[in-house]
């Protein structure tokens, strides 16, 4: 019993690293898209497009 209840911790905080990892790394990468799309439109306000 002791074995089982050990098991389901260390899944549980399997998990749970895993969806808070993933959760951070959509994050970055939805800050870094936003910091491309500033630069693309500084780029193209450089080269008269607007």
């Amino acid at each position: 019993m002791l074995i089982l209840a050990i098991g389901f911790v260390v899944t549980a905080s399997a998990v749970l690293a895993f969806l808070l990892l993933d959760d951070r790394l959509k994050i970055s990468a939805r800050r870094q898209r936003r910091k491309d799309r500033a630069a693309n439109r500084a780029r193209s306000k450089a080269e008269g497009r607007f």
